[in-house]
């Protein structure tokens, strides 16, 4: 700790040498714990939750406050219960209308409510959302007429007999073709400037993997949405089906994007592009999706209640694990760009500016702060509507200065 007066006592990190409040909890340029407590770094976007944590809201909408984290959640506990409700009164192709459209429509509303698209809603929304639902009902009904022209047929594997073109198709193939299209709005964002933040790419890579599955899941369902079903069996057989096509596949599909589209943007300014990294991420999401079908597909040919009870908890353990690997991720790159910054010793664009404030706990930021000291949440996860009311704000103070 360095004296320099009762009223301007700072304290040193250890780890980047930066000068801080002395009442300081973390470090305003790396985010590190300035308490010496072991496991004082909480999770960088929500500094609440541990980075250990199944925190839905806060892994894949990393710039929602904490305030509008609790509207989000609720909006998903809303929206999953309505699909949930219409299969327990018997009406499963409605269910599955509702359960596709759930988590993509949330997405929507947060991008609008964080004005993640800027001053370009439509040509965002075409990349993102539009973009990858036309590409996922292309790809979808191509890879099915393949599979019908393939000995065997998708209802014969269905009855416990294993066939390797109904195999090899949706769990190996699909994945593949999947990702690489899933990655296509995305990676052309990125590469815009206004678009290049890591937080950006992760965003957009989740909202293109939520919209493709659930166009998949229409295309894949369309017979059963079209025609009378029989839902006396909403417990047994629908309600499965349904908690995994509006819940469980949506987030699969968005962390696995998401994780890749965050390594496209990298941690620094700018974006990274087609390196070694984002090609190890690619593979990364393809095999997660491939065991994600493969597992339904195995579980399937339990036939029954069984099989489809057993490829709910695959999906509900995959799911976990796909949270836990992109929160991971997200703390990585915002620890270590911030790092990069103080090293650099340089103000970054994502730094604060004078009289800003935190978005999680509304203390006082210091001047060119990556983190808050007070709560160690990252200030790169403000929506971009903070930063703007932040940089008006600093922009009035600085003309009241020089009147």
């Amino acid at each position: 700790m360095s004296q320099t007066g009762a009223d301007h006592a700072t304290l040193a990190c250890r780890a980047c040498t930066t000068q801080n409040p002395s009442a300081a909890r973390f470090c305003s340029a790396c985010g590190g714990s300035l308490t010496g407590k072991s496991g004082g770094r909480g999770f960088a976007a929500a500094p609440n939750e541990s980075v250990a944590s199944f925190a839905l809201v806060s892994t894949v909408m990393p710039y929602a406050s904490a305030r509008s984290t609790r509207t989000y959640k609720l909006a998903f506990l809303i929206g999953v219960a309505i699909p949930i409700l219409a299969v327990l009164f018997g009406q499963p192709s409605f269910a599955l209308v509702t359960a596709a459209f759930v988590v993509p429509v949330v997405f929507i509303v947060y991008l609008y409510d964080v004005n993640l698209w800027e001053d370009q809603p439509v040509a965002v929304v075409l990349a993102t959302v539009v973009l990858s639902a036309i590409l996922a009902v292309a790809s979808t009904l191509l890879l099915r007429a393949w599979l019908a022209g393939q000995p065997g047929s998708l209802i014969e594997t269905t009855s416990g007999a294993f066939n390797v073109w109904a195999f090899l198709i949706p769990c190996v193939v699909a994945p593949i073709v999947g990702v690489i299209l899933m990655l296509i709005g995305p990676t052309v964002l990125a590469s815009r400037p206004q678009f290049d933040d890591l937080m950006d790419g992760l965003t957009f890579g989740v909202v293109a993997g939520v919209t493709y599955a659930a166009a998949e899941t229409l295309t894949t369902n369309w017979a059963v949405i079209t025609s009378p079903v029989d839902g006396s069996d909403a417990l047994t057989t629908w309600l499965p089906v349904i908690i995994n096509a509006a819940f469980l596949k949506p987030i699969v599909f968005g962390c696995a994007i998401g994780i890749a589209a965050a390594e496209f943007s990298g941690l620094g300014e700018g974006y990274d592009g087609f390196t070694g990294r984002f090609v190890g991420r690619v593979i990364e999401a393809m095999v997660l999706l491939a065991l994600f079908q493969g597992g339904l597909y195995f579980t399937g040919l339990l036939g029954g209640s069984t099989g489809l009870v057993l490829g709910l908890v695959w999906a509900l353990l995959l799911a976990g694990m796909a949270i836990l690997r992109l929160r991971s991720v997200l703390q990585r790159a915002l620890l270590e760009g911030a790092l990069e910054a103080a090293a650099r010793a340089g103000s970054s664009k994502w730094s604060s500016g004078e009289e800003d404030f935190c978005a999680e706990c509304e203390m006082p930021l210091p001047v060119d702060a990556l983190f808050c000291v007070s709560c160690g949440a990252s200030v790169r996860a403000r929506s971009k509507d903070v930063r703007r009311a932040a940089a008006h704000s600093e922009h009035r103070a600085t003309e009241g200065g020089s009147a």
